[in-house]
């Protein structure tokens, strides 16, 4: 998917087959979390100098913005000079598809400034009131099209619980869903004062390892990989169609109206 968030299908298409046996994992989250470190964790990268504990120390890094510590990571994170000048990395989406058959979908960071930042040089479209309310549109159509596409979705923090984003993230998911499974990371330094782990590339692996080994819930009905991106290029036009999405872009536009 590109900047515009406008689906490359066509790109994608030669990476699937008619295989039905897949998981797809995407990711959701904020600028800066470590979204792509996770997700090329899932693909397999492994640890950059082999398994010293200095490796392991340093890799824990990458997660903070300190640059990227594992071997050449299939979603590389953003390198020093972006962090410097709070650049994102991703834009839209990005696609691995891994000899096991796992789809990993890396998305753009949700309401994020630099993102705002590079829409403002455009014009508004027609259908929304402003460029904020552009971002907080795309932010609920990515998590809209993740949780109807994804038989496992990531959602990534490094901080406290942001309720803004557990809501923007929750908007597509059922009420009956089952509450989501949390995992904490330790601390990447371990002379942080809160640090009593086994150690930041132990937890790390055991959270990769959590999440593939996370039964996984079949689609309405039998898939290969290539009905899968047919079922993405639809769901995604009837996302950006979405009349509830546009009472919402009423609503929120009265509301700036009467403020």
């Amino acid at each position: 998917m590109t900047p515009q968030l406008e689906l490359c299908a066509d790109e994608v298409r030669p990476l699937l087959g008619e295989n039905t046996d897949f998981t797809v994992v995407g990711v959701l989250g904020c600028q800066g979390v470590g979204k792509s470190t996770i997700m090329s964790l899932l693909a397999g990268a492994g640890w950059r100098g082999g398994g010293s504990d200095a490796a392991a120390d340093t890799a824990a890094d990458s997660m903070a913005g300190g640059g990227a510590e594992l071997a050449n990571p299939p979603f590389p994170p953003n390198p020093p000079e972006a962090w410097a000048r709070g650049a994102h990395g991703t834009s839209g989406v990005d696609v691995q598809v891994t000899a096991e058959r796992l789809i990993l979908l890396d998305t753009q960071p949700l309401l994020s400034a630099s993102l705002l930042l590079s829409m403002t040089g455009s014009p508004v479209p027609p259908s929304v009131h402003s460029h904020e309310n552009l971002l907080e549109v795309q932010a609920l159509q990515l998590c809209a099209l993740l949780l109807s596409v994804c038989h496992v979705v990531l959602l990534v923090q490094d901080a406290a619980a942001d309720e803004g984003l557990w809501s923007s993230a929750a908007a597509g998911m059922p009420s009956a869903s089952e509450p989501p499974l949390v995992f904490a990371l330790p601390c990447a330094s371990e002379r942080a004062p809160t640090s009593s782990h086994a150690g930041y590339r132990h937890e790390a692996e055991q959270l990769r390892d959590a999440v593939l080994g996370l039964p996984r819930r079949p689609f309405a009905r039998s898939l290969s990989e290539r009905d899968w991106l047919r079922g993405v290029v639809k769901l995604w036009e009837l996302v950006r169609r979405s009349p509830t999405l546009d009472e919402y872009n009423r609503a929120t536009h009265k509301l700036h109206q009467w403020a």
